[in-house]
């Protein structure tokens, strides 16, 4: 009878994600120290590969040892990382695979699968060490930060024509407001997503002891947000 294998499949991901090479020498240490298996207390011979894969602008990239890369690719070029982790077994068909993404317009993905013990032992550590590297206002450049930015223009917009829509304060008056405002809290939240996921890095690799640009830029964000929700909404209600 063959034997079963019991298997499992994890995820992480985040809309961005900041940190230096030291972090990514430790997400390293960690695939470097997946067990290997044994059957019976004998060595089971894994066949294991860890190889980096980095892509520069204008498609230029480097492919090889971890660390090798790490030092070799150009942080301020760099628009794409990735680690990829397979281990498998010659006395027993168990195996796993370990996906790490950084992506300068993405931000981070992690997945692994295979099998069950080795993603239960490596997939916790991974997404405790990429969580690390995640910044609080990562939520900007996703779905939530989209909503924020309908839900000023749509509170401008209603703020600045309360009474210059319509002139009036009837029923009619209050749905027409409603709904004009939220086409133009869809119609300016586009733009503004764009803007802030350009402004805002999903993946930046810094230097020791150096802020990263979406730390920066948060400050000029802000400001540009709510400066262009207020320029349109006083554009539409003159």
């Amino acid at each position: 009878m063959a034997e079963l294998i019991r298997t499992l499949e994890r995820e992480f991901k985040a809309n961005a994600w900041v940190g230096g090479r030291e972090r990514l020498a430790r997400i390293v240490q960690i695939l470097e120290q997946v067990p290997d298996g044994t059957v019976d207390s004998e060595p089971t011979h894994p066949l294991t590969t860890l190889i980096a894969i980095a892509t520069e602008s204008g498609g230029s990239g480097i492919r090889g040892i971890p660390g090798e890369v790490f030092e070799s690719m150009d942080p301020k070029a760099l628009r794409q990382l990735e680690l990829e982790f397979r281990t498998e077994h010659q006395s027993h068909p168990g195996a796993g695979n370990v996906r790490i993404s950084l992506e300068l317009n993405k931000g981070v993905r992690l997945e692994t699968n295979g099998d069950h013990d080795l993603v239960i032992g490596v997939f916790g550590p991974l997404e405790t060490e990429l969580q690390r590297g995640v910044p609080w206002w990562s939520w900007l450049r996703g779905s939530a930060g989209w909503v924020l930015y309908s839900l000023l223009a749509f509170a401008g917009f209603i703020g600045l024509t309360r009474d210059a829509v319509f002139g009036d304060t009837t029923t009619a008056s209050a749905i027409g407001r409603v709904v004009i405002g939220a086409a133009v809290a869809w119609v300016v939240s586009i733009p503004v997503a764009v803007f802030v996921q350009r402004v805002l890095p999903g993946f930046e690799i810094t230097a020791p002891g150096s802020q990263g640009k979406g730390a920066r830029a948060i400050g000029v964000v802000g400001v540009t947000l709510l400066a262009a929700i207020g320029v349109v909404a006083t554009f539409l209600a003159s």
